[in-house]
């Protein structure tokens, strides 16, 4: 585990509403890494997990399947899986699955890959989850606000729920992208542009990197306008639709063109790129 928690890439995911005549208290998670990826020679992984809150509290872990939509959501997986679609919770185990722990102190999460013979190739995914286990006085409360309902003081708690990719790579894999139909669409009155386009995936693994947009004036001068990191198209989608606010309508040259260029994570060349010619 890092040294501090503070070296931790922080993740929050917190589910609340607001009530005029009631409190709101929330948990937090600290997770890190947020998405884990296992191969053949790599078997094990760990993930670190830290309660950034000020109770003491309790969680869950667990493996779920989910399936990315086009536009980059997220939905259960209840049924059978699609053509191409693996899941990996068949073949990794982890531990432990249900801890306690104080505020700032954390837990490492192990992940070991159980393949069983003639596996077939593929990329293999699941999503690793961390929710909170609700303590007897939160349920007692709950119970006690249905019984008295004369009680004008509501105390509502969000509990805190993250999940990441867990990632299984078995055997030789390979995926291309591009970028297509990309266009920029004028923003109204004051409203920034926006550049749309689909990231059209094929082969036999998933992307994951980041997408950059810049403008190229005819003098050769580049800026960057629009940036989103951490962007994956997930096995088996073939597309991703995307969507970015630049800057202002002020960063685009009067001439020129406007470059979106997806590079892979760790690498520096991008694995695709497409232009929109501004005149």
């Amino acid at each position: 585990m890092k040294s501090t928690c503070l070296s931790l890439c922080r993740v929050w995911a917190v589910t609340c509403c607001l009530c005029a005549l009631g409190a709101v208290e929330a948990q937090a998670i600290t997770i890190f890494p947020t998405r884990v990826v296992m191969t053949d020679k790599e078997r094990t992984a760990q993930v670190e997990i830290v309660n950034s809150g000020t109770e003491t509290e309790s969680f869950n872990i667990q493996l779920e399947r989910k399936r990315m939509t086009e536009t980059g959501e997220f939905q259960a997986v209840s049924g059978e899986a699609a053509p191409g679609e693996f899941f990996a919770d068949q073949i990794v185990r982890y531990s432990p699955r249900r801890f306690t722990l104080a505020p700032g102190a954390g837990q490492t999460v192990r992940l070991m890959l159980k393949m069983p013979e003639g596996l077939p190739e593929g990329e293999y995914r699941s999503h690793l989850s961390v929710s909170h286990v609700p303590e007897a006085s939160d349920v007692l409360s709950l119970a006690k606000q249905e019984n008295e309902p004369a009680d004008i003081t509501i105390k509502l708690t969000a509990f805190a729920t993250i999940a990441i990719p867990v990632i299984v790579r078995h055997g030789t894999l390979n995926a291309q992208l591009e970028i297509r139909d990309a266009v920029l669409r004028p923003g109204t009155g004051k409203e920034p542009p926006v550049v749309e386009f689909t990231l059209q995936r094929t082969g036999t693994m998933s992307v994951y990197g980041d997408i950059a947009v810049t403008t190229v004036a005819e003098n050769g001068a580049v800026e960057q306008v629009a940036a989103v990191n951490g962007v994956a198209v997930y096995v088996p989608n073939a597309t991703r639709k995307a969507r970015l606010t630049l800057r202002s309508k002020e960063a685009l040259p009067a001439a020129g063109a406007l470059r979106v260029t997806f590079t892979e994570h760790r690498t520096a060349k991008p694995m695709a790129e497409a232009s929109i010619p501004l005149r």
